[in-house]
């Protein structure tokens, strides 16, 4: 309870940061407490990040800009894309979500291969959504914050996705918790060690070191069996990964299969996405036993006629809010895909003449204001991630 209403893990985790960097001597510690206080609790990122390091943010935090017009407007974009994100598609596949995950009961097979995928969808609309709204309010004082996320979905392997996916906190627990592991001098033994083979030289730090990252990551999202049980899942996924690597690299010699072309590269991105999806069910079920049962049912229930005889507009969408997730979720598609090859489209268009921008500007405000989902009767919900 307290968590969610201020913020306490993350404040934790940037703090504890700031404290080790300062311990390490990465960085000189502030002898103004105010400046300090400042960089832990700037007010747009203390609910849900992202973890910033002081090194990143210090320069624009102290340096007190006056308003600019850019920064305003860039902030407003900003802060519009991830109300886009929130109210049109994340809130409006929840309602579908929601129906089925709470009544997993009455559902099978395909309706729950629908449900999984619509809540990868919302949760990473909701959570990238809130980031843009963050970084957008820290753009408008002339405030740089990181960047939390990186285009997850077009990773090739869950190492990878993870990468991506809460940028933040995986570099913080990789600094501050997988290299100290590793690092210890039991370690620097083992890697030492002539007694021991190669392989477990080589090995066994890196996976203890991944299998205690992993258990407390799953454990800091919630104090519950299925937060545990997702946290090993990748723990695992990732070291099987790790230690199979030299294997996949072979086969693939063996088998002359060609690595460099699209169809290779969809493959692994189709492969990783089904690991994640897995993944979430166990994050998102209702329960350890509810999860398995989903997971279960998504792959022995053999029922895609769902998607065409009209099951999915009796979960809580009727047919004109399944088109309008369909048109918002091709614009996100086009403009991830331009953004995953170099190409950023909010700078495009602000390097256009100012018609075109205001065009687009407005388009933007009236299309979260036209299709958002708000208003009497609708039970609003709050960003998921103000939970962990």
């Amino acid at each position: 309870m307290y968590k969610r209403q201020i913020g306490i893990s993350f404040y934790t985790l940037q703090a504890i940061g700031y404290m080790t960097d300062v311990y390490w001597g990465t960085i000189q510690a502030e002898t103004e407490i105010w400046r300090t206080a400042l960089f832990l609790g700037f007010f747009p990122q203390i609910m849900e990040g992202p973890i910033a390091r002081y090194s990143d943010v210090a320069d624009t935090l102290y340096t007190g800009k006056p308003l600019e017009y850019r920064n305003v407007v860039d902030g407003y974009v900003r802060i519009f894309w991830g109300l886009f994100k929130k109210m049109v598609i994340a809130d409006r596949m929840a309602l579908m979500v929601n129906q089925v995950f709470d009544h997993y009961a009455d559902y099978h097979g395909a309706v729950i291969l629908a449900a999984a995928i619509g809540y990868v969808i919302q949760l990473y609309m909701e959570f990238s959504g809130c980031m843009d709204i963050i970084i957008g309010s820290g753009k408008l004082f002339g405030i740089c914050l990181p960047e939390n996320f990186r285009q997850p979905f077009c990773a090739k392997n869950p190492s990878e996705f993870w990468r991506r996916w809460h940028i933040t906190l995986g570099t913080w627990f990789r600094d501050y918790l997988f290299y100290p592991i590793i690092r210890t001098k039991m370690f620097q033994k083992v890697a030492k060690s002539k007694k021991l083979p190669k392989f477990v030289k080589t090995n066994l730090p890196t996976i203890a070191g991944l299998a205690v990252v992993w258990l407390i990551t799953g454990i800091w999202h919630g104090a519950d069996w299925h937060y545990a049980a997702w946290g090993i899942y990748y723990g695992m996924i990732i070291i099987a990964s790790s230690l199979l690597a030299p294997v996949y690299e072979k086969l693939t010699k063996l088998l002359r299969i060609k690595t460099d072309c699209f169809s290779y590269k969809l493959f692994q991105i189709v492969r990783t996405f089904l690991i994640v999806l897995v993944g979430y069910v166990l994050f998102r079920g209702n329960g350890l036993m509810a999860a398995f049962k989903m997971i279960r049912s998504m792959f022995t229930v053999y029922n895609p006629w769902v998607f065409t005889d009209g099951t999915l507009m009796t979960l809580g969408l009727d047919a004109a809010n399944w088109n309008v997730l369909i048109l918002s979720m091709l614009i996100l598609l086009a403009v991830s895909i331009a953004n995953e090859n170099g190409i950023n489209v909010r700078e495009r268009i602000s390097q256009q003449n100012i018609i075109f921008q205001w065009i687009c500007y407005l388009a933007g405000i009236f299309a979260v204001l036209i299709f958002g989902i708000y208003g009497s009767g609708y039970d609003a919900s709050a960003f998921m991630y103000l939970n962990f």
